[in-house]
């Protein structure tokens, strides 16, 4: 059966962000699948365009890759989605196998980062790493993309399950949102430092302007405005090789799944 591999992200117009994230996947699969082709797809509609018009990069949507792989006469795609949650921008994957997958050709999709119970104590351990050497006056703020879909509760899970630690989850788009409260709070329990870090696989523009950045309405202004002092982690979750291999363990557990089908 002629097969492929098709590593699916959201995508960024940050290149350099891309080369450490997205692209050093894209060659770690290479490596760790060195018989079998391996395609990428962007999500974002607004990434596909902008890289288009400043890079003259093109990078298909999940629909026209797999109607691109189907007209190539693949009969089974094996789809790695880059994505931390079960999102709006996961089901544009699932609704492009809906439009193409039929008895001749087999899309399987694995799971993003955070799926089942598993996966969180995965992302967990990841993250222990940098929470253990935080000082007593510190904490760790992660901010997550967040979601209107109902997969939301993802992004309160996680955040829930750090209870114990020094270490919070707040969302750009969704609850939990950055609320004065919070910050407040924080003041209370006598914290003097926050760090603040991306949940997101690229440091991309979230990242850079409404993370980190002398923006009014920026989290980084809001806790300096409190009389926090604020240090930046601008990296992107997909550059730490643990969490890169946390995506290769999904594939390869789907992978292995159906070949034991």
């Amino acid at each position: 059966m002629k097969s492929a591999i098709l590593l699916a992200s959201f995508g960024t117009t940050f290149k350099k962000t891309r080369e450490l994230t997205i692209e050093t996947i894209y060659q770690e699969l290479k490596s760790a699948y060195p018989n079998w082709p391996i395609y990428q797809a962007y999500t974002s509609n607004i990434v596909r365009k902008r890289i288009q018009e400043h890079e003259g990069l093109t990078r298909l949507s999940p629909l026209e890759a797999l109607q691109s792989l189907k007209a190539e006469g693949y009969q089974r795609v094996y789809i790695q989605p880059l994505h931390v949650i079960n999102g709006s921008e996961v089901d544009k994957i699932y609704q492009a196998r809906r439009e193409t997958a039929d008895q001749d050709f087999q899309v399987k999709i694995a799971r993003p980062l955070l799926d089942i119970y598993e996966d969180y104590q995965d992302l967990l351990s990841v993250l222990d790493q940098d929470i253990q050497s935080l000082a007593q006056d510190e904490v760790m703020v992660y901010m997550a993309h967040g979601t209107q879909a109902p997969q939301f509760t993802s992004y309160v899970t996680l955040d829930y399950m750090l209870a114990d630690k020094p270490a919070y989850v707040r969302c750009v788009e969704s609850y939990p949102e950055l609320e004065e409260d919070f910050i407040k709070d924080l003041r209370q329990k006598g914290i003097k430092t926050v760090h603040l870090r991306p949940l997101m696989l690229v440091a991309g523009d979230h990242a850079h302007n409404d993370m980190a950045s002398e923006d009014p309405d920026s989290w980084q202004t809001q806790f300096e405005n409190y009389g926090f002092h604020v240090m930046i982690h601008l990296e992107g979750l997909g550059e730490d090789p643990a969490i890169r291999q946390l995506y290769l363990k999904h594939l390869g557990e789907l992978m292995e799944e159906d070949h034991a089908g």
